[in-house]
């Protein structure tokens, strides 16, 4: 059996499939993001952490699968979420997460024809880079 498991904005999803990716059982566990400001999206990487047991047991528990049946496991996450960690891996910060655009200021200067040139995306506050110069600053 595989499990795959999806951090997403408003709940952790978890799926049981088999090789042959027939859906087995799901189950999700909610949580809500924070908007602290207006612009501002973020969430403590902790309800992930929280959700993950419950999720899988209950995806493992809809589809009649013992945990020692299972042979892979994947999982996928919010692009574009950024989340400062410390030596030991340990969150210094809420995850900046994809709606969040705190930092827009950040983009200032920036030649947005260079960026969509060399990287190609478009030059955006909700990216990955301009979180970490804001984190940064």
């Amino acid at each position: 059996m595989i499990v795959g498991v999806d951090i997403g904005t408003q709940s952790l999803k978890a799926v049981v499939v088999t090789p042959a990716l027939e859906v087995l059982g799901q189950h999700s566990v909610a949580y809500r993001p924070e908007f602290p400001e207006p612009g501002w999206a973020h969430q403590d990487p902790r309800l992930w952490e929280d959700a993950l047991r419950p999720a899988i047991e209950g995806a493992l528990h809809a589809a009649n699968c013992r945990a020692g049946q299972v042979t892979a496991l994947g999982i996928a996450g919010q692009l574009d979420g950024c989340i400062p960690v410390d030596g030991e891996g340990l969150p210094l910060h809420p995850c900046l997460i994809w709606m969040d655009r705190r930092a827009e200021a950040e983009l200032a200067g920036i030649d947005a024809r260079l960026i969509q040139e060399r990287c190609g995306l478009v030059l955006d506050a909700t990216h990955l880079a301009a979180k970490i110069r804001w984190l940064k600053r």
